[in-house]
């Protein structure tokens, strides 16, 4: 474009040529401003190879100054894009000054998102509920256990009392306020107790507001602020949630929480269905495990206490005259030796009996075995038979 002539026609110059359009004297130009109309406002999609703009702060170009006909211009090009002003300072100044005014939505939910940027500031300057004195009175008085979500709101001019704040968030896990108690203290501060109203500092979308953290992947939600502390003082690896209103479900609760949601009618009926299962096995065979297993648990258990036997044995029978090695006493006679093997073998008896009842029984401690068996060792080497001392007669000369 090269300008204009005198009577208002535009000059369009291409090296040395040169044409002029007159939209005003020749109707077969006016589609010039049509396909300009077109390229600003109704084609944004047909994108170009190339594209110039013009912009500036004179005549119409200035009231085409706006951000968004910057957005428009530049984004119809797919290869390269020029732009040309005649006063780049004063078009960058009236194109942010077309941002200022408000949109429809800033207009209709303007003071929602000033409650909910109010409580989002309230939370962020917060103390930790545990990190304070008094807040960790709170938690003991309400039995709460778990890693709370909770914050403390000293009382100061604007709020005279202590509050509790809770996190509070819109059905998709955004930020949308807090939750506010009043923390009262009553009998000359011999009670801390919660109020039973609160109120939501936050925008109109905010449906759910965080109690406690999920440590075990596990996330539950009450409808109500005393279910949720019930839920929590009965739960304390679980996660809680208050769901504020509606019957919608908190989509993000992984992500806040740390676990998943769960509905306590659900954790009920599911707790319950184990139960009856397990009353239902117990009651059509009190022996949970099958046969073969048993007998293969008993083998093994009669096993284990025969070599416990055999040790307990094997450590107490070389303290006995005679046993250090396998060449018999020769101050024993064959009657003694045989009373001895008698009482050996029958004492063998009585302790593999004793095993067999003790494995049977299933109920005494296998330390308690090999202690009755170590008694009986005991008794039987205190309870040795004793050698009748003869004198050999030899004859006898002078």
């Amino acid at each position: 474009m090269a300008g204009f002539t005198d009577d208002g026609a535009i000059r369009f110059r291409q090296g040395d040529q040169e044409k002029i359009v007159d939209p005003q004297a020749m109707t077969e130009d006016r589609h010039i401003d049509l396909a300009y109309a077109l390229t600003v406002y109704g084609v944004q999609g047909a994108s170009e190879r190339f594209a110039i703009a013009l912009t500036g702060t004179e005549g119409g170009r200035k009231r085409m100054a706006s951000l968004e006909s910057t957005y428009v211009t530049l984004s119809r090009a797919k290869e390269h894009v020029q732009v040309y002003t005649d006063d780049l300072a004063g078009w960058s100044a009236d194109a942010r000054h077309s941002n200022a005014g408000q949109t429809a939505h800033d207009l209709l939910h303007q003071k929602s998102d000033h409650e909910s940027d109010t409580g989002n500031r309230l939370l962020a300057t917060a103390s930790r509920l545990d990190k304070t004195a008094l807040g960790r009175r709170v938690l003991a008085e309400n039995g709460l256990e778990g890693e709370t979500m909770a914050r403390f709101i000293a009382a100061g001019k604007k709020y005279p009392s202590p509050y509790v704040a809770l996190p509070a968030w819109t059905r998709h896990g955004k930020a949308a306020g807090a939750l506010l108690t009043e923390i009262r203290i009553e009998d000359d501060g011999m009670r801390v107790v919660l109020s039973d109203e609160s109120r939501l500092r936050g925008g109109e979308d905010a449906q759910f507001a965080g109690l406690q953290v999920s440590r075990n992947g596990q996330t539950l939600i009450a409808d109500d602020a005393q279910t949720a502390l019930r839920l929590a003082q009965e739960n304390p690896e679980s996660g809680v949630v208050i769901r504020l209103h509606g019957e919608e479900r908190l989509l993000n609760a992984a992500r806040l929480t740390g676990g998943r949601i769960t509905e306590p009618d659900e954790v009920a009926r599911s707790v319950r269905s184990v139960a009856e299962a397990e009353s239902a096995a117990k009651a059509e065979d009190p022996i949970t495990l099958p046969p073969d297993k048993q007998q293969k648990l008993a083998e093994a258990q009669e096993k284990a206490a025969r070599e416990l036997a055999e040790q307990a044995r094997q450590e107490l029978l070389p303290a006995l005259p005679g046993t250090e090695g396998d060449k018999p006493d020769p101050l024993l006679s064959a009657s003694d030796e045989r009373r001895l093997r008698d009482g050996t073998e029958r004492e063998t008896r009585e302790l593999d009996e004793a095993v067999r009842e003790a494995v049977a029984g299933g109920r005494e401690p296998r330390q308690q075995v090999r202690d009755q068996m170590q008694r009986t060792e005991r008794e039987w080497v205190v309870n040795v038979p004793e050698k009748e001392i003869e004198l050999e007669k030899t004859l006898g000369g002078d």
